[in-house]
């Protein structure tokens, strides 16, 4: 009788280097999670992220450098970005520390625990929901491997705009706003209320002529309400040495096979989502409770 046939590239030329494998991959996921335990990031600081528009713009975020340090004391690589879209960014890795671990030839997406990775940090410690997925690996013969990240859009909407960007959009509404009257009330130049404008018509809260969308108007109906859920603490890299520490201190193999790794469920985003999301919110009295029936239709 034949031999079935096994669809699955064999990733270790020896049962020896498979165990090793293990043993390595089982520190860096420890390590990883011993990071994110003490990661968590206020929204100010989550929203100079979203706010971005380029990678340039979000490198020379603190948040972003923070990740990037997190990630690279746990072993992952240097993380860079290299796009940023309406609702998603794009990670690239070039010398992946995943793939450095795996001496075969066979060719095949092996960075899981990147991926999962970025989801916790995104989920966990950035409060916003997402979907990771490796589109490109070096062990298929790219130069680098490339993780995209899905933000769903309520999780965005939630975090990204500040009390300016809110009474803008009520000025907007209101028929009185005018950019010089906008930017000596609160201070700032013309360019910085243009800029937030950009922003706004990215996330389809104004048009190409700053009108406000539905979207908009069901955003603004339920802003005040937003202020009540953000708190206000000191950023992770305050104490970054305390964090570096924590991970240094869980770099058994013992401990980490003591360890049990529940990675979050991914959530998959679909831009369209937001089209109905006006309708819905007539029906709803509050948005958390706009964001609850959300979460359960995604079921």
């Amino acid at each position: 009788m034949a031999e079935p046939h096994n669809p699955t590239p064999g990733l270790f030329e020896s049962f020896a280097e498979a165990i090793s494998t293990l043993e390595k991959l089982t520190k860096m996921e420890t390590k990883i999670t011993a990071a994110l335990e003490d990661s968590r990031v206020p929204w100010k600081e989550s929203r100079k992220l979203l706010k971005c528009m380029s990678p340039d713009q979000m490198s020379n975020t603190t948040l972003f450098q923070f990740m990037q340090n997190l990630f690279f004391e746990a072993g992952i690589g240097r993380l860079e970005i290299s796009d940023v879209g309406r609702f998603q960014l794009t990670f690239i890795i070039k010398e992946c520390g995943v793939c450095s671990l795996y001496h075969t030839k066979e060719k095949g997406k092996v960075c899981f625990i990147i991926s999962d990775a970025i989801l916790k940090f995104f989920v966990k410690d950035l409060d916003l929901p997402c979907s990771v997925e490796e589109s490109r690996c070096s062990k298929e013969g790219f130069e680098f491997c490339e993780f995209k990240t899905d933000l769903q859009p309520l999780g965005v909407y939630k975090i990204a705009l500040d009390d300016i960007d809110r009474a803008l959009i009520g000025d907007i509404l209101g028929g009185r706003f005018a950019t010089a009257g906008f930017a000596k009330d609160y201070e700032m130049d013309e360019a910085e209320v243009t800029y937030r404008l950009k922003v706004l018509e990215s996330y389809q809260i104004v048009d190409s002529d700053n009108n406000v969308t539905e979207i908009g108007s069901t955003y603004y109906k339920f802003a005040q309400g937003l202020r009540a859920l953000e708190e206000d603490f000191e950023p992770p890299w305050k104490g970054l040495a305390t964090i570096t520490s924590s991970i240094a201190a869980k770099n058994s193999f013992a401990e980490a096979m003591c360890e049990t790794i529940n990675p979050e469920p991914f959530i998959k985003v679909d831009s369209s989502e937001i089209v109905n999301l006006a309708e819905e919110a007539k029906k709803s009295k509050s948005f958390a409770e706009l964001i609850a029936k959300h979460v359960k239709s995604m079921g």
